[in-house]
C-alpha cells in the first residue's frame, strides 16, 4: 500500500457512495478517482504539509519496523528521477575531475565526496571505484576511436614523438607517444596523445620500446610507412628505436638547447656565482620569516612584490628565470643577505650574472618559439644559426669572466648543432618553410642549390617508383589477355625516365625557381612569427608540385614538448603520497584523459605576456654591463701591472 495513506484517512460520502480521502493535518477532503491514483494527494502533502509529514515519517517508520523495513522516506517519494543521458554526463565529469585534480580513485567512496554530490543533485548516485575504472576505459576507447578517424585518411602525413619516464619511487615507468597529422588541404596540424604505455619490463631497451610503438600504431591502424619522422630527446634507446623501425630521427630542438646551456653553466666563475644565487633563493623559499623580511625590503626599494623561484636541475630555463628575479630585485636581495650574514656578491660576480642574463635571453626566447603548438622541424636550422649569431654579437662587448662564459656557450652551441646543420631532412624542411627558404643567413647559396637538387631528385625518384608499379600492373594484366606473338611487337622497357617523369622534373625545376623569386620579392615572405601551414593553405595553388611534398616536412614538431608536459602531469599524480600504489594501467587511463582535455590548450602562446617581458625580457645590452667607470679603472690597473 502506498505510504500516502499514512497522512490520509478514507471515508465514504453519504448519498453518493463515492470514496473520499481526508487529510489528517488540515481535514481537507479529496475524491479518490476510480484509477486509484494518488498523485494529487502526494502533491497536497508536498506543498502544504511537508515539514509535518517529515516529522511524522520517523514515527511511522519506528512503529512499522517489525512489519516493513523498506518503507521509503517522503523526500525519496518526491525525488525527481535523473535520465540516463544526464547521469552519463555527470559520470564523465567525475572521471575528468579525478584525472585532472590528481585525487585518488577511491575518492568516490569517501562520505564527504558523496555528500557533496548529493547536495548538488540528490538524485545522483556516485559510481563505485570499479565503475570509475570502467568509465575510464570507455573514455580512453572513445579517444582511440577519434584518433583512428583522424589517421584513417591515407593522404594524411604523420609524425610521432616519444619519451619515457620513471616515477621518483620507481613504482611506475611510462612511454608516451604523441601523433601529429597534416593533410594536403593544409588545415591546422593536429597534435594528439596516441598512448601512454606502462613499461613493466626490468630493462627498457630499444627493442622493447620499438615493440610498444608498433603495438600502439597497429591499434590505431597506422603503418610505419606513413610515418615521416620520429622526434625525441637524445637518449640512445630512442635513436636506436627509430633506426630499428626504419624511421628518420630528429633530435628535440629544446633538448639540444638545454644541453648546450647546461654545459656552459658548469664554467667555474659562472657556477660559483650561480651557487650563491641558488643558496639565497633556496633559503628564502623555505622560510616564511625570510619571505616577510624580503617583501619588506622590496617595498622599501619600491620593487615589484616577486619572490624568486627555485630552479629545477633538468630545466635550464628555470635557472634563467631565477637569475632574472634575483637581478631585478638585487638591492632587496643584498639587504637580505646582509641581514642573515651571508657572503655578499662580489662586483665581478654581479657582472658575470648580468652577462649571463644577456647571453641567455635569446636562448630562452627561442626555446619558447620551438615549443609552440605550430612549430615545425623547419625551424631547427634557423634557430641554431640565430643563437650562434646572437652569441657572437654579444661577445663583442663582453669582458673577462663574462667573455669566458660567452665563449663557452658559443662553443657548446656550435658543438651540439653542428651535426644537425648538415642533416638533409632538416634542410629540406627549411626549404619547404616560406619563412626561411633561400635566406643566406640560414644556408649558403651553394647549400640551397644542393638542397633544391636533392628535393628534385627525391621527387623524380618517387615518380619513377610509382610509374614502375603502374607499368608492372598493366603488363601483368595485359599478359593474361595477349598472345605470345605480342612479345615481338611490344616495346622494350628501358631505364630512361618516361616523358611524364621528365615533364614533371622540368615543371618542378621551374616551380622551385618561381618559389625562390616570389619569396625574395617585396613583402612576399611571411613573418617568422606566422604559421607556415597557413601560408601554404593560401598559396598551394600557386605552387602545386611543391605543395604535394610540403606536408611531409611540416607535420613534424620541432620538439617533443607534448610528451614532456604529459610527464609533468604524471609527476603530479605520483607526487601525491596517496597515489603511490597506482598501477601503470590506471596511470595510463588517467594521463590519456588528462591530456585529451588539454590537447589544444597545452601550448597556447609562443609570445611572452607583458608580465613576463617585464620580469625576463628587458635584459639590456652587453655594453651596459661592462661600461662602468669601475670597469675602466680595473682595466687601467691590469695594463699598468703588465707594464711593470
Amino acid at each position: 500500500m502506498s505510504t500516502v495513506w499514512n497522512y490520509y484517512k478514507r471515508m465514504v460520502e453519504a448519498g453518493s457512495n463515492s470514496e473520499l480521502a481526508i487529510c489528517k493535518f488540515c481535514s481537507r477532503s479529496f475524491n479518490i478517482p476510480k484509477s486509484r491514483t494518488t498523485t494529487n494527494l502526494l502533491e497536497h502533502i508536498r506543498r502544504k504539509h511537508k515539514e509535518e509529514a517529515e516529522e511524522s515519517t520517523s514515527t511511522f517508520t519506528g512503529d512499522n519496523d517489525s512489519t516493513n523495513n523498506n518503507q521509503p522516506k517522503l523526500e525519496e517519494m518526491f525525488k525527481r528521477k535523473m535520465n540516463l543521458a544526464v547521469r552519463k554526463k555527470i559520470d564523465r565529469k567525475v572521471v575528468n575531475f579525478i584525472a585532472n585534480a590528481s585525487v585518488p580513485l577511491n575518492v568516490v567512496t569517501h562520505p564527504s565526496f558523496k555528500d557533496l554530490l548529493g547536495t548538488l543533485n540528490n538524485s545522483y548516485t556516485v559510481p563505485s571505484r570499479a565503475s570509475i575504472e570502467r568509465l575510464m576505459r570507455e573514455q580512453v576507447q572513445c579517444i582511440d576511436e577519434s584518433n583512428k578517424k583522424l589517421f584513417a585518411d591515407e593522404d594524411v602525413n604523420i609524425a610521432i614523438t616519444a619519451d619515457s619516464w620513471t616515477s621518483k619511487n620507481a613504482s611506475c615507468s611510462l612511454l608516451a607517444i604523441t601523433g601529429h597529422a597534416l593533410g594536403k588541404d593544409f588545415e591546422d596540424r593536429r597534435n594528439v596523445i596516441l598512448d601512454c604505455v606502462p613499461l613493466e619490463e626490468e630493462s627498457h631497451t630499444s627493442e622493447i620500446i620499438a615493440a610498444k610503438v608498433l603495438e600502439t600504431l597497429a591499434r590505431l591502424g597506422i603503418t610505419t610507412e606513413r610515418i615521416s619522422f620520429v622526434v625525441a630527446d637524445g637518449a640512445a634507446v630512442m635513436v636506436k628505436m627509430a633506426s630499428d623501425l626504419g624511421l628518420p630521427y630528429i633530435h628535440c630542438c629544446a633538448h639540444l638547447v638545454n644541453l648546450a646551456v647546461s654545459a656552459s653553466m658548469n664554467y667555474p666563475m659562472s657556477a660559483q656565482a650561480l651557487r650563491k644565487v641558488k643558496s639565497i633563493v633556496s633559503r628564502l623559499n623555505k622560510s616564511g620569516k625570510m619571505k616577510k623580511m624580503f617583501r619588506r625590503y622590496l617595498k622599501e626599494e619600491q620593487l615589484p612584490d616577486v619572490i624568486p623561484m627555485n630552479d629545477a636541475p633538468t630545466r635550464w630555463s628555470s635557472t634563467y628565470f631565477m637569475l632574472c628575479d634575483v637581478l631585478n630585485a638585487l638591492p632587496a636581495v643584498e639587504k637580505l643577505m646582509h641581514a642573515h650574514r651571508m657572503a655578499p656578491f662580489e662586483d665581478e660576480e654581479i657582472r658575470v650574472l648580468k652577462a649571463m642574463k644577456v647571453f641567455l635571453q635569446p636562448f630562452q626566447t627561442m626555446t619558447s618559439q620551438v615549443c609552440f603548438q605550430s612549430s615545425c622541424i623547419s625551424m631547427f636550422i634557423p634557430v641554431g644559426k640565430l643563437l650562434i649569431t646572437e652569441t657572437e654579437k654579444n661577445l663583442v662587448d663582453a669582458r673577462r669572466e663574462g667573455l669566458h662564459f660567452g665563449e663557452q656557450l658559443l662553443e657548446k652551441t656550435k658543438q651540439y648543432f653542428a651535426k644537425w646543420f648538415n642533416n638533409q631532412h632538416l634542410r629540406l624542411a627549411a626549404l619547404c618553410d616560406p619563412r626561411f627558404a633561400h635566406l643566406d643567413t640560414v644556408l649558403t647559396r651553394e647549400e640551397w642549390r644542393q638542397t633544391v637538387d636533392h628535393f628534385i631528385s627525391m621527387k623524380v625518384s618517387s615518380a619513377r617508383s610509382e610509374e614502375t608499379k603502374e607499368t608492372v600492373t598493366k603488363q601483368q594484366s595485359a599478359r593474361k589477355e595477349s598472345s605470345v606473338w605480342s612479345l615481338l611487337t611490344s616495346p622494350k622497357s628501358t631505364d630512361a625516365p618516361s616523358k611524364t617523369v621528365r615533364l614533371k622534373e622540368e615543371g618542378l625545376q621551374v616551380e622551385l625557381q618561381q618559389y625562390s623569386i616570389f619569396l625574395n620579392g617585396d613583402e612576399a615572405r611571411p613573418d617568422p612569427a606566422e604559421d607556415p601551414i597557413a601560408w601554404w593553405r593560401s598559396h598551394r595553388d600557386r605552387f602545386p608540385l611543391l605543395a604535394e611534398t610540403v606536408p611531409r616536412f611540416l607535420v613534424a614538431p620541432c620538439t617533443s614538448v607534448d610528451t614532456e608536459r604529459l610527464f609533468s602531469s604524471a609527476g603530479i599524480i605520483y607526487g601525491n603520497k596517496r597515489r603511490g600504489r597506482l598501477s601503470g594501467k590506471n596511470a595510463r587511463l588517467l594521463l590519456m584523459i588528462n591530456a585529451s582535455g588539454k590537447n589544444e590548450t597545452c601550448r597556447p602562446s609562443k609570445a611572452w605576456s607583458q608580465r613576463d617581458i617585464e620580469r625576463y625580457g628587458n635584459v639590456g645590452d652587453m655594453a651596459d654591463v661592462y661600461s662602468t667607470s669601475d670597469d675602466d679603472v680595473e682595466d687601467e690597473e691590469d695594463s699598468s701591472e703588465e707594464l711593470e
